[in-house]
C-alpha cells in the first residue's frame, strides 16, 4: 500500500470515530469503552470530624446541606465544611448503659453508574464481652466523617459489622480448679453452678427448661401427627382473640 493510500485509510477511520452512524469500512476498527460496572468501583476517602450529637439515636445519617447539619447537630456547620464540595456522614449505636461500646465508619466505596450508582458504607459496632471492665455510666458511641460531595441521585447501601470485645483469659478452663458441684465457664472465666438440665431427665413428652428449672411440655410440630408420643396431643398453648394468633405448640398429655 502506497503512502497516499495508507493516509487515505487512516483519514476514513478517523471519520468513523467522529460520525456515530457511519458505515464501517473494511480494515478499520473502533474501540468502545467498557460498560462493566465492576470497573467503576472506587474507594471514597473520608476525614473524621470531632463533632458529636447529644443523645444520638442509632443509625446512619447523611447530611448534604447547612440546613440539615443545623437541624441534626443543633448548631451551625464550621467554616471548614463547605456543602458545595462536601457531605457529612454520622453513625451512632445509640445510648448505652456502660462504657466499652464503640461506633465506627470503617470504609466507603462508590460503584455503578447512572441509575445504578451507589455508595457502599461499612460501619462497625463494638460491644464489651462479659469479662470486660467497663465504666458504669451512660455512653453514646458515635462517629462523624466528611466526604466529597457525590453526584445525585445515588443509592446508599450500609453494611454493619458487629464485634464483641473478648477480654477473657485464653483457655481459662484448661487450668481452672472448680469446686465440686460447679463447672467452668470459659465465657466469664469463672466457676459457676451447672445448668439445671445437665442432671435432670424428663419423662416422655417433656423437655427440660434451664430458665424455668423444670420439665415442661415438649415443643412440637402441629403438622406432624407423630411428633408427640402416644396419649399426647400437639396444642397451641397461647389462647388469644387476635389474628394471627401467636403460636407455642406443645405436647399435652391426654391422660387426666
Amino acid at each position: 500500500m502506497s503512502f497516499a493510500q495508507s493516509l487515505a485509510q487512516k483519514l476514513a477511520c478517523a471519520l468513523l470515530v467522529a460520525v456515530p452512524f457511519a458505515v464501517a469500512l473494511s480494515g478499520c476498527s473502533v474501540e468502545t469503552a467498557s460498560t462493566d460496572e465492576s470497573d467503576l468501583t472506587s474507594t471514597v476517602t473520608f476525614k473524621k470530624l470531632s463533632v458529636t450529637k447529644a443523645n444520638a439515636d442509632p443509625g446512619l445519617t447523611i447530611l448534604k446541606s447547612k440546613a440539615q447539619y443545623l437541624a441534626f447537630f443543633g448548631k451551625a456547620a464550621p467554616a471548614s465544611i463547605d456543602f458545595n464540595k462536601s457531605w457529612v456522614l454520622h453513625y451512632s449505636t445509640g445510648m448505652q448503659n456502660t462504657g466499652g461500646f464503640k461506633a465506627e465508619i470503617v470504609g466507603i466505596k462508590r460503584s455503578g453508574s447512572g441509575a445504578n450508582r451507589r455508595l457502599d458504607i461499612v460501619t462497625r459496632s463494638t460491644s464489651p464481652g462479659p469479662t470486660c471492665a467497663v465504666t458504669e455510666a451512660l455512653t453514646n458511641p458515635q462517629m462523624t466523617v466528611k466526604i466529597n460531595k457525590q453526584v445525585s441521585p445515588i443509592g446508599i447501601n450500609q453494611t454493619n459489622d458487629e464485634v464483641v470485645t473478648d477480654c477473657s483469659e485464653p483457655d481459662f478452663c484448661a487450668s481452672a480448679l472448680c469446686a465440686p458441684g460447679t463447672v467452668c465457664d470459659e465465657a466469664t472465666d469463672s466457676c459457676v453452678a451447672p445448668p439445671y438440665c445437665i442432671t435432670v431427665k424428663c419423662a416422655n413428652g417433656y423437655e427440660c427448661d434451664n430458665t424455668a428449672r423444670a420439665c415442661v411440655p415438649r415443643s412440637c410440630d402441629p403438622t406432624n401427627p407423630l411428633d408427640c408420643p402416644a396419649n399426647f396431643e400437639c396444642r397451641n398453648q397461647i389462647q388469644c382473640k387476635m389474628a394471627p394468633c401467636p403460636e407455642d405448640y406443645r405436647c399435652i398429655s391426654l391422660t387426666p
